[in-house]
């Protein structure tokens, strides 16, 4: 029995191991943060890439908007073919798929709006949970205010 639960454990962590490398040296292929987009730029023009970023202002007429990026460092890009933007108020987030012909602006294939409530929604739906996680924490622990720890409680 021991001998399989040790052989279960150490596949998990080679498997954890190799997922770990895989993404460290994957991850820049796949989505480039914007601080190497902006030192590697003639790499990454004409590239398709996907960033994120808060509304900053909306030009109606133009149907272009600008947003700041939510990684560091937070600059402001300038999104053009944009369908529509109908719905969209400054603050709510912005999910951009597109080209970058210049390196403060993305030609947009495709875009996800997302509303400011919505995503306020995400940690306030997260609320309920506390007193549930505590119950269960409090249920076999104890805080002991004079070494401050937890210790398990005894049945």
């Amino acid at each position: 029995m021991d001998n399989k639960r040790t052989t279960l454990i150490l596949i998990f962590i080679i498997t954890l191991l190799i997922l770990n490398t895989y993404y460290s040296l994957a991850q820049h292929h796949h989505d480039p943060p914007f601080t190497t987009i902006q030192t590697n730029f003639p790499n990454y023009q004409n590239t398709t890439v996907t960033l994120t970023g808060k509304i900053h202002s909306i030009n109606h007429t133009n149907l272009t908007i600008i947003i700041t990026i939510r990684q560091p460092p937070y600059q402001q890009i300038t999104i053009t073919n944009i369908t529509t933007t109908q719905n969209m108020h400054p603050g709510d987030i912005l999910e951009i798929h597109g080209t970058i012909p210049t390196i403060h602006t993305i030609h947009a294939h495709n875009t996800i709006h997302y509303p400011r409530w919505k995503h306020t929604l995400i940690y306030l739906r997260s609320l309920p949970a506390i007193p549930f996680a505590l119950y269960f924490l409090l249920r076999t622990w104890k805080f002991n205010p004079k070494k401050l720890q937890f210790q398990r409680r005894k049945p």
